[in-house]
């Protein structure tokens, strides 16, 4: 393996398994998942301070997967599609690796989702508050979550940098803030509800961009407009319901108090910086919404963009979009 971030993320993630097949203490805090509630059955736990190090596994583990995925698959993908340009093949991985990241970890949010008491019911997400006690597949997804999003900053700087560096560096950093607050106050209902529309849209785009690659317009176009509908439709319809379920429910259902001893953190501060958190969240998607609408024009009306953050490439919509959503 010649790529370094292959070969580092590899030798620690086989020194944490070696230590996990040892029993090593702390290879079992990064390799399992910390605070079992005694006697549970089947098994629930709670969060705590170690939840750091299982967290940190899977920054680890995902730089090596997408770095993996990439070099070894994807490449392979693109020389299948005869994709020769370094920075085509590129961005054609990078487009592979989000689908299948996302399709997966939608597809897991929405099963939980699915079998939850707030299914299409956003009374529940304070129904029942504090939600201290977790299954063990619900802390797994969402402390691998943050994981991936914490690892998307590290991304974000190793690759070639974007014209939209700054929203982008911006979103990633709300993204991480909202996750690890709502984790730490057990508000992990908002949390998931938000991570659940947000993937879906990514899951369209980077299918979208991927068959532009290899050529296949026809089915580009169809994911591209699919894409629009689901973009608006969540985090400018879905994405808003949750907002204001945020700004005027909560205190129908539990008074204002801090008491951290009972993991109880529902105060006005809180309370604020949840709908700031959400409210600049939505700013910077209404900038992308800006984009995607002045793209979707120019396609209607029969006119290419160009993407230029290469000069060596001429890429039409929904490659655009690329630079401005992702």
């Amino acid at each position: 393996m010649e790529d370094p971030p292959i070969d580092l993320s590899f030798a620690l993630l086989c020194l944490f398994f070696t230590g996990y097949q040892l029993e090593n203490p702390l290879a079992l805090k990064f390799t399992t998942l910390s605070y079992q509630v005694p006697e549970s059955d089947p098994p629930v736990y709670v969060h705590g301070p170690d939840d750091v190090y299982f967290v940190a596994f899977w920054v680890i583990a995902f730089t090596f997967i997408r770095a993996f995925a990439m070099e070894y698959i994807f490449k392979a993908l693109a020389r299948y599609n005869r994709i020769t340009t370094p920075d085509k093949t590129q961005r054609f991985c990078e487009q592979c690796w989000s689908v299948l990241y996302y399709s997966a970890s939608w597809s897991l949010g929405m099963y939980i989702m699915y079998h939850s008491d707030y299914w299409l019911d956003t009374r529940h997400f304070w129904i029942g508050y504090p939600h201290k006690q977790l299954s063990g597949l619900f802390k797994f997804y969402y402390l691998s979550q943050i994981g991936f999003w914490i690892q998307q900053i590290f991304v974000l700087h190793v690759e070639k940098r974007r014209r939209d560096y700054v929203e982008m560096f911006v979103h990633h950093i709300l993204t991480n803030t909202l996750l690890i607050a709502s984790y730490y106050t057990n508000f992990v209902r908002i949390g998931h509800a938000v991570l659940c529309i947000m993937d879906v849209a990514d899951i369209f785009l980077c299918s979208a961009k991927a068959f532009r690659y290899i050529q296949m317009q026809a089915l580009c176009d169809v994911l591209f407009g699919l894409f629009v509908i689901v973009w608006f439709a969540t985090r400018h319809g879905l994405f808003l319901v949750i907002g204001h379920s945020v700004m005027t429910e909560p205190e129908q259902y539990n008074p204002y108090l801090w008491d951290p001893d009972n993991g109880i953190y529902y105060t006005h501060e809180v309370r604020y910086m949840f709908i700031g958190l959400m409210g600049l969240l939505q700013v910077v998607l209404l900038i992308w919404a800006y984009f995607i609408v002045k793209v979707l024009y120019r396609v209607l009306t029969g006119n290419n963009a160009h993407d230029n953050r290469s000069d060596s490439e001429d890429i039409s919509e929904p490659e655009t979009v690329a630079k401005k959503v992702a």
